[in-house]
């Protein structure tokens, strides 16, 4: 049996953590008493719901990094395998938020219960709440990219069967059926912040965006190629805050940034490897989960922060968040997560041998690609 393992980015780990607890300061732009400090940076807090597309896009590469040269064997083993680690990976925090968030706000709540409520309830747990005419609105805001992302995650293994981002002429094609969809949105829409039934085609826009710059920069890129990237990323995203804040301008930004730190090497890749990055970026899922029912909170006082004051109230919630998370990661997410895909594992097929050294594989390199 091949050695499959791929090596650990951890500038990708520190990209994660950057977008999630961006994501996390963005939404204080929904609550009033914050609105001192967040019309100081009408930019940040207009077009931060970017970020998710950022995760988007990661999660096709680190998926294409991870599984690509796996799942090209065309064996239902490896796509179970890779369907396994992808529910394990996701679903038990996510039942853990939304049934939290049901028992707090619609039971300790005194919220009535009735049958759309419990039919809300079950499209969230089975993660179909923005597929379509199978949408519903879901209880917990940010979770909509998770059902959303599991829709690219059920579509990737085909691409692969199929081989799609086996060349870079097919990866440049993936990477314009990419932009498409994020064109199509915009064209019906006006926006691509799309977070309802139509949701999954800009989780798959930017997955596939992923999947096919991993094919057509992954196997080439150098240090000095990261450096050019990490600049033109730089004066792509100036050139779009000066320019009128284009959402594609800041898209474009984000896929130049994560080819940029794909090598581990280079100025920006450096600073996302510090420990400060690594620590958000393993608390990175957990973060965007539960970040919700601290914005919720906030949303109930009367007062009025000054920007100052503000920025100090933000940064204490920060770091009491990030105490929580820390919580969540060590017995919620890494412990269920185990158990499911142990128990999955039993249940959908028979465990390979597995040679020495080979423990590693999806253990830290696959836990890059949720949000």
């Amino acid at each position: 049996m091949r050695d499959l393992r791929v090596p650990f980015l951890a500038s990708f780990e520190g990209l994660r953590g950057f977008a999630a607890l961006g994501i996390f300061v963005y939404h204080f732009h929904h609550v009033r008493a914050f609105d001192a400090l967040t019309s100081k940076a009408p930019v940040f807090f207009g077009q931060g719901w970017m970020f998710v597309d950022l995760f988007f896009v990661l999660s096709g590469w680190v998926m294409a990094h991870v599984y690509f040269a796996k799942l090209s064997h065309r064996k239902w083993s490896d796509v179970a395998g890779f369907m396994v680690a992808r529910v394990a990976r996701l679903y038990p925090l996510h039942v853990t938020v939304v049934l939290s968030w049901f028992i707090i706000f619609h039971v300790l709540g005194g919220d009535g219960l009735d049958s759309g409520t419990l039919s809300r309830l079950a499209s969230q747990l089975s993660m179909t709440f923005t597929w379509g005419d199978l949408a519903t609105r879901p209880f917990v805001a940010p979770t909509w990219s998770i059902s959303a992302e599991f829709a690219a995650y059920l579509l990737f293994p085909v691409l692969v069967w199929a081989g799609v981002p086996a060349t870079r002429l097919r990866a440049i094609a993936l990477i314009l059926g990419g932009v498409a969809g994020y064109v199509l949105l915009h064209s019906a829409f006006g926006t691509i912040h799309v977070i309802t039934g139509m949701a999954p085609v800009r989780a798959i826009a930017g997955f596939v965006i992923g999947v096919g710059m991993w094919k057509l920069v992954g196997d080439s890129q150098t240090l000095a190629n990261a450096r050019i990237l990490e600049a033109l990323a730089l004066v792509v995203f100036t050139g779009t805050v000066l320019t009128g804040m284009s959402p594609f301008g800041f898209l474009a930004a984000g896929i130049l940034l994560v080819c940029a730190v794909s090598t581990d090497r280079g100025l920006i890749a450096q600073v996302l490897q510090m420990k400060a990055f690594q620590v958000l970026g393993r608390l990175s899922f957990s973060m965007y989960m539960w970040h919700w029912f601290v914005i919720v909170a906030f949303q109930n006082l009367s007062t009025s922060f000054s920007a100052t004051e503000g920025l100090v109230v933000l940064a204490g919630t920060v770091i009491g968040v990030l105490i929580w998370l820390e919580f969540s990661v060590r017995y919620i997410e890494q412990p269920m997560g185990r158990a499911l895909k142990s128990l999955l594992k039993h249940v959908t097929y028979k465990p390979r041998l597995q040679f020495r050294g080979m423990k590693s594989l999806n253990h830290d390199t696959d836990a890059q690609n949720s949000l």
